[in-house]
C-alpha cells in the first residue's frame, strides 16, 4: 500500500500554513521565531535541527500532496510535526512532538482523529511505539539512526496495524520484547 501522501483520497484541511520560498516545509505564521533554535538546548542539538531533521522534512514534503505534508510549528519547547497518513482505508490526523531533550528521549506520536481503544494504543491516543519505560539502551528508538521521519513512517505502521486489528481482532505484529 501507498503511504497517502501518493493517493487521490484528501484529507482534512489541517489549517493555514505559510511556505518558505527555499524550502518545501509549512511553517505555521506565529510558530517559528528565530530562537526556536534554541528548542534543543544545545549547540549540537541546533546542528542538527538545521543539518539533519528540516533537511529529512523537506524530501518527507516535496513532491507530497499538501493534505498530507508535515508542518511544523512551536509549543512551549517542543517542536511540533503535525500531519495526516493513510495507510489504508481512513485518514488520520497526527501530531509527533519533539521535546527539548530529544533526540535523545524518542518522539512522542499520538493520533488526533478519534480511534477505538485498542492493543498498543495509550493514554491520550499516543501510540506505543518505542517499548515504553525502557531505558535508552533499551529502547527501540537510537538517536544516532533515527530522525523525525522514522516516527512518521513507525506512526503510519502502526496505524496499518490498527485497521487490521479494526477488522480482524487480532494485533498483526508479535509484542515487543
Amino acid at each position: 500500500m501507498e503511504d497517502g501522501g501518493r493517493m487521490q483520497q484528501a484529507a482534512p484541511s489541517p489549517g493555514p500554513g505559510l511556505v518558505l520560498p527555499f524550502s518545501r516545509i509549512i511553517l505555521h505564521p506565529s510558530s517559528f521565531p528565530l530562537e526556536l533554535m534554541s528548542l534543543l538546548d544545545s549547540e549540537a542539538g541546533k546542528r542538527r535541527l538545521l543539518s539533519i531533521e528540516i533537511p529529512v522534512i523537506e524530501r518527507y514534503n516535496e513532491g507530497r500532496d499538501p493534505a498530507y505534508q508535515v508542518r511544523l510549528s512551536r509549543a512551549g519547547s517542543a517542536l511540533v510535526l503535525r500531519y495526516a497518513l493513510k495507510p489504508g482505508h481512513n485518514v488520520y490526523r497526527l501530531e509527533t512532538r519533539l521535546v527539548s531533550s530529544y533526540p535523545t528521549v524518542p518522539p512522542e506520536t499520538r493520533v488526533l482523529t478519534p480511534l477505538k481503544h485498542c492493543p498498543h494504543l495509550l493514554e491520550g491516543q499516543t501510540l506505543c511505539l518505542w517499548r515504553q519505560g525502557s531505558t535508552r539502551a533499551t529502547s527501540r528508538w537510537d538517536p544516532s539512526r533515527f530522525t523525525c521521519v522514522f516516527a512518521i513512517q513507525a506512526a503510519w505502521r502502526w496505524l496499518a496495524c490498527y485497521e487490521v486489528w479494526h477488522e480482524t481482532g487480532e494485533w498483526p505484529l508479535p509484542e515487543a520484547k
